[in-house]
This record gives C-alpha cells, sequence and structure tokens, in this order.
C-alpha cells in the first residue's frame, strides 16, 4: 500500500467520523453541515439493489436521519 492511499484511508475513517457526530447533533450542525454528514453516511453504506431489498434499505435511511 502506498503512501498516498495509506492517507486516503485514514481521510475517509475521519470522515466517517465527524459525519457520525454531525448527524448526531443537527441543532449544534445545521443545514449544509448535515446535508453533507448524510452524504458521508449514504456513501459508506453498501448499496443494497433489488427489488426484495428496497424497503429494508429506506427504513435504514430513515433511521440514521
Amino acid at each position: 500500500m502506498t503512501d498516498s492511499q495509506r492517507a486516503r484511508q485514514g481521510y475517509a475513517a475521519s470522515n466517517l467520523e465527524c459525519a457520525g457526530i454531525i448527524a448526531a447533533d443537527p441543532i449544534r450542525y445545521p443545514g449544509m453541515m448535515q446535508t453533507w454528514a448524510v452524504l458521508v453516511l449514504q456513501r459508506a453504506e453498501p448499496t443494497i439493489k433489488g427489488p426484495l431489498f428496497k424497503a429494508a434499505q429506506a427504513s435504514t435511511l430513515e433511521s440514521m436521519r
């Protein structure tokens, strides 16, 4: 693994941690920060494909908000 790849993994982990903190406190971090946090958390989740799992995926995303 190159230094660049290790750095990228570190940045991704930091972004995910920050997104969790921001998403947990919408009063302190309103607006664009909440939007960013939701996007980061959604990207981190594996995408479930197929008609049987759409309802499960939708309920998971709603519980994150």
